[in-house]
C-alpha cells in the first residue's frame, strides 16, 4: 500500500521544469594538441662501470655512444608537454672498466630503445627509457638484455638538446652488471 502511495504522489508531481540558466554547460570539443616529429641523432660520452655480483663495482671506465631517434613532441592542454623517442644506438669502452679485481675489458652494446620525458617548465624534462640491446663484455652473450636507465636535460634550441642520463643492464650469466651515467647531446633535423 505505501508503494501504491508513493507512485501517486510521483504522478500527480508531475514533470519537473529546471530553468536553462540552471543547468551548466557541457564542453564536448576534445582538449587541443599539437604534435610535432623530427630525426634526432645523438652523442654520449661518460663514465662505465661493471658490478660484480662477488665484489660490487670496480674501478670506472669510460663509453661514448651514438643515437639515432625518431622524436616526437607532443603539447595537449592537460597533460602539458612531453617528448617521446624510439631509437637505436651503439655503446663502446673507450677505456675499459675493471671487470674482476686487477682485470680490465672494453664492453659494447647495441640495440633498440625507447625514451619518454615529461617537460616541467618550458625547457627541462624529465623522463627514463627502456630497451633491448646485445650487450658483450667479460662473457660473450647471443640473447639480449634489457636496459632501463633515467634521463634529464634541457631543450637549448628548437633543434638541440643536451642532458644526462643513467642506463643500466640486466645482469649476465656471469653476474656482471654494465652501468653507464654519462651526458647526451642531441640534434634534430
Amino acid at each position: 500500500m505505501c508503494h501504491g502511495a508513493l507512485i501517486c504522489g510521483l504522478l500527480a508531481a508531475g514533470p519537473q521544469r529546471v530553468a536553462a540558466d540552471e543547468v551548466p554547460a557541457v564542453d564536448l570539443d576534445p582538449p587541443q594538441s599539437t604534435a610535432s616529429s623530427r630525426w634526432g641523432l645523438g652523442v654520449a660520452y661518460g663514465g662505465q662501470w661493471y658490478a660484480d655480483e662477488d665484489q660490487g663495482f670496480g674501478d670506472a671506465g669510460t663509453v661514448a655512444a651514438v643515437q639515432l631517434t625518431y622524436r616526437a613532441r607532443l603539447e595537449t592542454e592537460r597533460e602539458g608537454l612531453w617528448l617521446f623517442e624510439l631509437g637505436y644506438e651503439y655503446a663502446a669502452s673507450r677505456t675499459a672498466p675493471e671487470v674482476a679485481p686487477g682485470r680490465e675489458q672494453r664492453v659494447r652494446s647495441h640495440g633498440l630503445f625507447y625514451r619518454f620525458s615529461r617537460y616541467v617548465g618550458p625547457r627541462i624534462f624529465l623522463g627514463g627509457r627502456a630497451g633491448i640491446s646485445r650487450v658483450r663484455g667479460p662473457a660473450e652473450k647471443s640473447n639480449l638484455d634489457l636496459v632501463i636507465g633515467l634521463q634529464a636535460g634541457v631543450t637549448l634550441t628548437s633543434w638541440l638538446d643536451a642532458g644526462v642520463e643513467a642506463v643500466a643492464a640486466q645482469p649476465g650469466l656471469d653476474g656482471g652488471r654494465p652501468a653507464d651515467v654519462r651526458g647526451v647531446v642531441t640534434v634534430s633535423f
